[in-house]
């Protein structure tokens, strides 16, 4: 008896595996009852036959036989009964240990003797029917102790992830904390990377040498692991082919993989992602350290999608947000529908890879290289113009006259003095008076040569062309009587014969420009009508045009200019800089901004 009372001493405090507690209870029920005992189970509510928990499985199985399943029935409605075994030869003491709803368990011993200790029986197995409840209370107890401690190193491996700031860093931690936790010789994190694996991260290794045959059988393993949607441990059942092969390289003694996959939702079926393979050289890994495993790669997935996203190239982050951002309805819900919306963003990115032809808008302006400015020959007064603006003219023709009646008058006065200085140099030359006579004549001089200034004036008065033009300024007809001073412009007078055309081209665009290249004019004058010209030279003279700094860029032309063209008429100018793709066309401007504004 007291080997007994220590063993339920010990049985109340049991820190060993479950199929060593069921053995040691039948062992102590045996002692305690001086009979045999055994432990049983079978699916809860279903009857049928038990299996033995207990040791000696053949022997617990004929004992377990020999009950009857209206004193079953009695013992789980009253959790401990003894009855009276098939034949009447025998007792039976049952205890209901229904611990778990999964399955039924019973505590059956083949009682010796008479009932006369009936009640030291039944107390008895009572105290042994209340021990699983203990035990498993206990077990549950520390397997959520364990489950705590686990959870709290997933949380804090997750907690690790989040700020690694790059999808290799987060995937590098992980496999180091997987080998840390787990007792691995190596931990390789794969993840996907077009329709297979990449090798991302090794367990204590920064380099990685993806090009080697080790590299390549672990992103195999991960594959195989993945196309079969299972956890693959080696050695195992399954199919396994990319892990021997790996195993006859390496000899690692346990490897253990698991898949890295989102749970589809509405029955699509589940997203790959990656996979974690682990290795051990001692022992396998237990069922527990499995299901520890599975949390860790459950929980940091998250973790690991979002560093991959935010470590691919912009463009497919832009893309991405722009498929997470349109409407339900707008998105692929087939592989039809995905292959069509991944085949037109094919399409439009080859469409702005493409080269086009680039050209640079400046706004032009026909000018000539030879201008007559016509004024007054002397001071006076407008007296005839028979010229407007637009009036094309030749070298010689008349364009206004000044008036020249006070010359006339001035002319008549004047020969009047002459005449009399003459009278009296004649006068002074009679007398003999020579110094008189000398001033006399030096009058007549002088009067002449005002004479014939004036004689000049008047043969000026009628102002003729310099030269074959075009008048673009001045309308004297319209000011007749007017007075008019010399050096004054009257006219201005435009040769046709030298006009070319000068660009303004903003300061943005004026390193893209070079001399010779070929440029599409078009006038507002004629908007049909297209022009053909070639830049000719660039004019380091800075002028703002509507708040836009310019430079001049002068424009040859191939050919002769239409006759209707006139000095000042303005168009646009296309100056063809060369094949740039559609992509740089649409955001040159906006990169050329970025990298003044932020000195890229």
């Amino acid at each position: 008896m007291a080997q007994a009372s220590a063993w339920l001493d010990q049985l109340a405090q049991w820190q060993g595996t479950p199929a060593q507690y069921w053995q040691r209870l039948a062992q102590t029920a045996a002692l305690l009852l001086s009979a045999q005992a055994a432990v049983g189970w079978r699916p809860a509510g279903q009857g049928g036959s038990w299996q033995a928990l207990a040791v000696e499985p053949e022997r617990a199985a004929t004992l377990l036989a020999q009950v009857p399943e209206d004193l079953w029935l009695q013992a789980r409605a009253e959790g401990v009964t003894i009855g009276t075994a098939p034949g009447g030869t025998n007792r039976l003491g049952l205890a209901c240990l229904r611990i778990q709803e999964a399955r039924e368990i019973c505590l059956v011993c083949l009682l010796p003797g008479s009932a006369q200790h009936l009640a030291r029986e039944m107390a008895s197995l009572s105290a042994l029917a209340w021990l699983p409840r203990l035990f498993e209370r206990d077990r549950q107890a520390r397997q959520g102790e364990r489950d705590a401690t686990r959870l709290a190193q997933v949380l804090e491996t997750v907690g690790r992830l989040l700020p690694a700031g790059h999808f290799d860093r987060a995937a590098l931690i992980l496999a180091n904390d997987l080998a840390e936790r787990f007792a691995c010789e190596s931990v390789a994190v794969c993840w996907r990377a077009g329709e297979g694996l990449k090798l991302r991260a090794l367990s204590h290794t920064e380099k990685l040498d993806r090009r080697s045959d080790l590299s390549a059988l672990l992103e195999e393993a991960g594959q195989e692991a993945l196309s079969q949607g299972l956890e693959i441990a080696w050695p195992g059942p399954s199919v396994q082919r990319a892990h021997e092969r790996y195993a006859v390289l390496q000899q690692p003694g346990h490897l253990y993989t698991l898949p890295l996959s989102e749970p589809g939702v509405s029955g699509e079926s589940d997203t790959p992602w990656g996979s974690i393979t682990v290795e051990r050289q001692k022992m396998a890994f237990t069922q527990a350290e499995r299901w520890a495993l599975r949390l860790y790669a459950d929980m940091a997935l998250q973790p690991l999608q979002h560093w991959h996203q935010r470590s691919r190239a912009l463009p497919i982050r832009l893309g991405r947000e722009i498929g997470h951002s349109l409407p339900q309805a707008l998105r692929p819900r087939t592989p039809m529908g995905r292959r069509l919306g991944w085949g037109i963003a094919a399409t439009l990115v080859l469409i702005c890879a493409m080269p086009w032809p680039y050209s640079v808008t400046a706004g032009a302006t026909v000018k000539t290289d030879t201008m007559a400015f016509v004024g007054a020959p002397f001071d006076g007064y407008l007296e005839s113009s028979a010229v407007q603006p637009g009036s094309q003219v030749r070298a010689g023709d008349t364009l206004f006259t000044v008036g020249t009646r006070e010359l006339m008058l001035e002319r008549a006065n004047i020969q009047a003095e002459i005449a009399q200085a003459s009278r009296d140099a004649e006068k002074r030359r009679a007398v003999n008076q020579l110094p008189e006579m000398q001033m006399a004549e030096s009058q007549v001089a002088q009067g002449q040569a005002k004479l014939e200034q004036i004689l000049q004036r008047v043969k000026a008065a009628a102002v003729v062309a310099p030269m074959d033009g075009v008048v673009i300024e001045g309308e004297p007809g319209k000011n007749l009587g007017g007075a008019v001073r010399r050096g004054d412009t009257v006219i201005k007078i435009a040769a046709l014969s030298a006009l070319y055309v000068e660009a303004a081209v903003s300061e943005k665009d004026l390193s893209r420009v070079a001399i010779g290249q070929d440029t599409r004019l078009t006038l507002l004058a004629e908007p049909a009508l297209t022009h053909q010209l070639k830049v000719q030279r660039i004019i380091p003279q800075a002028a703002v045009v509507d708040g836009d700094n310019t430079f001049p860029v002068r424009l040859s032309l191939d050919g002769q200019p239409g006759t209707w063209w006139r000095p000042g008429m303005t168009g646009v100018a296309k100056i063809a800089i060369g094949w740039r793709p559609l992509a740089w066309i649409a955001t040159h401007r906006l990169i050329d901004y970025l990298r003044i504004t932020f000195w890229l």
